[in-house]
């Protein structure tokens, strides 16, 4: 992703959809993690389940949601790990802001 990219926030129902986007893959992670076979592989593939893997932009609009101070420090073009709880936190509390939000109409 260029830097020109990442720096231009994404519009609320992107974020939205994003965030529930990774959310849901996370919840596959969670329950592969249940078996030693699949802890394996998410530890081979670097993948957490209590972490969830987003860029720059992203980051910076879930610190903004959530009142977090902080975002500043981040450096563009680059992937942070923001915790799974705290992404569904920034998630609920744009799905209470904009109700309907993730609804057909609103995707269209």
């Amino acid at each position: 992703m260029s830097a020109a990219v990442d720096i231009v926030p994404k519009d609320i129902v992107s974020l939205a959809v994003s965030l529930s986007n990774r959310l849901a893959f996370n919840e596959t992670v969670r329950k592969r993690n249940k078996t030693l076979m699949g802890r394996i592989v998410s530890r081979l593939s670097g993948e957490s389940a209590d972490y969830i893997e987003t860029p720059y932009g992203e980051t910076r609009q879930i610190l903004e949601l959530l009142e977090i101070k902080g975002g500043d420090r981040l450096v563009v073009n680059t992937q942070y790990e923001v915790r799974r709880d705290q992404m569904a936190l920034a998630l609920d509390k744009l799905k209470r802001a904009y109700p309907g939000l993730l609804t057909n109409e609103a995707l269209k």
